[in-house]
C-alpha cells in the first residue's frame, strides 16, 4: 500500500542530492584567462599546468593557483646608499617583473615579489658602492643596464632594473 505523505519526501530528497550534486561539479570548473598560468594542485601534490581556457578539475580534492604572466611594475624603496668616495646618496628604482616559469616562482619562493625587490634593493646598494658620487649622478643607463642584468634571480621571474639617483649630500 503507497501512502501519499511519503511521495513529496522523497521528490524533495531526490531534488536536493540533484541540486548538490550540479553545485560540486561546477566547483571543479577553472577559467585560465589568457594572460595567467594555472597550477594544478590535487591532494598537497602538483599535477600539471593548465594553459588558458575553460578547464574542469576534480572538484574538492584539487586547488588551482594562477599565476599572472604580464610585466609587473615594482617600486623599490627609497635607502640611502655610502658611495665609493663616502658620500651618502639616496636612490630609488623601479624594477619590471614578469614570471617566466610559474612552477618555479609558486614552488621555489615563498613571495617572489618582496624577495625581487630585496635582490634589486641589494643589487642597487652593490652598483652604486662601487662608484664615485660623480659616476653615479653621470652614469644612470650604466646602473639600469647593470642592475638589469643580475644573474641571481628569484625562481621563475624574469627582471630589468630602471633605477633613478637623486643628489648626494655631502
Amino acid at each position: 500500500m503507497l501512502l501519499t505523505g511519503q511521495i513529496p519526501w522523497t521528490g524533495l530528497i531526490t531534488v536536493f542530492l540533484i541540486i548538490v550534486i550540479i553545485i560540486i561539479f561546477a566547483r571543479g570548473v577553472v577559467i585560465v584567462q589568457p594572460y595567467e598560468q594555472g597550477l594544478q594542485i590535487r591532494l598537497g601534490r602538483y599535477v600539471g599546468r593548465m594553459n588558458p581556457g575553460f578547464r574542469w578539475v576534480v572538484p574538492l580534492i584539487t586547488v588551482v593557483k594562477k599565476l599572472d604572466l604580464r610585466t609587473e611594475v615594482m617600486d623599490v624603496p627609497r635607502q640611502e646608499v655610502i658611495t665609493k668616495d663616502n658620500s651618502p646618496t639616496n636612490v630609488d628604482a623601479i624594477v619590471y617583473v614578469r614570471v617566466i616559469d610559474p612552477e618555479k616562482a609558486y614552488f621555489e619562493v615563498m613571495n617572489y615579489r618582496s624577495a625581487t625587490v630585496a635582490l634589486a634593493q641589494t643589487s642597487l646598494r652593490g652598483i652604486i658602492g662601487d662608484m664615485e658620487l660623480d659616476e653615479v649622478l653621470y652614469n644612470r643607463d650604466v646602473i639600469n643596464r647593470a642592475g638589469g642584468d643580475q644573474g641571481g634571480r628569484p625562481g621563475g621571474c624574469g627582471q630589468a632594473g630602471d633605477d633613478r639617483a637623486d643628489r648626494g649630500r655631502a
